[in-house]
C-alpha cells in the first residue's frame, strides 16, 4: 500500500506482514481499520487490545485472527522477544 506525500514522493506504508516491531504492527492495524475474522469483524481498537494481551502473555496468539498474517506476525514478534532481538 503506497500513498503520495505532499512533495510528490511515495512512501511505503507499513502492513501487518511487513511490520518489524510491535509499534509497527499497531500502526498497521490502525491503517486497516479492522479485520474480518472467520466469524466476525474485529475493529482496530479491539485488535490492538488483543495484541497487547498477547504481548503481555495474558492471551495466546490463538485469539488473533489469521487474516492478513496477523497471528503469524504476532508469533514472529514474540519469538524475537524471547530471543532478545526486540
Amino acid at each position: 500500500m503506497n500513498f503520495q506525500e505532499e512533495d510528490g514522493t511515495k512512501e511505503q506504508s507499513i502492513t501487518i506482514r511487513s511490520a518489524q516491531s510491535w509499534e509497527e504492527l499497531l500502526q498497521a492495524i490502525d491503517s486497516t481499520g479492522g479485520l474480518q475474522g472467520s466469524g466476525e469483524f474485529f475493529e482496530a481498537e479491539e485488535l490492538k487490545e488483543l495484541i497487547e494481551a498477547v504481548r503481555d502473555h495474558r492471551l495466546s496468539t490463538r485469539y488473533l485472527t489469521r487474516m492478513d498474517g496477523l497471528r503469524d506476525k504476532a508469533d514472529e514478534l514474540l519469538s524475537r522477544e524471547l530471543q532478545g532481538e526486540s
